[in-house]
């Protein structure tokens, strides 16, 4: 029991190893500012590559506010340059203590989330469920 090959083995990425993108951490380092229009760059190091994301937030109201995120990526399998530029709408809620939480909204599941992830193979930035 437990010796060598035993467990589940191959399977896909892994969200532990990916790119991960949290918005409380945006928040605090000035990414994403409630109302207001921001841009920056954010440099990632990710298998030995450096991927550069240009992103631009526009936080004015809780109903119409999005990040919209541009990069490049060779392609796992072939090589090939890819260019992504995504839109990740926000949403915000009112938590019981009073002020409003802000959340991405996952592009592919359209649900509310904390944190968005980019693993090895992968192309965007969607939610843990997405790559489970």
């Amino acid at each position: 029991m437990g010796g060598f090959g035993s467990g589940r083995g191959g399977g896909g990425p892994t969200v532990e190893s990916a790119l991960r993108l949290d918005i409380d951490d945006m928040m605090q380092w000035g990414g994403i500012r409630a109302f207001a229009r921001l841009a920056g760059e954010i440099r990632f190091n990710f298998y030995g590559d450096q991927i550069e994301v240009k992103f631009e937030s526009r936080v004015c109201d809780p109903w119409n506010s999005w990040l919209r995120l541009q990069y490049s990526m060779a392609e796992y399998c072939t090589g090939e340059e890819l260019e992504i530029d995504d839109q990740i709408y926000l949403a915000a809620t009112r938590p019981h203590f009073g002020g409003l939480r802000w959340w991405f909204v996952c592009p592919h599941l359209n649900r509310r989330v904390r944190k968005l992830y980019l693993p090895l193979g992968g192309r965007h930035f969607w939610s843990r469920r997405v790559y489970i």
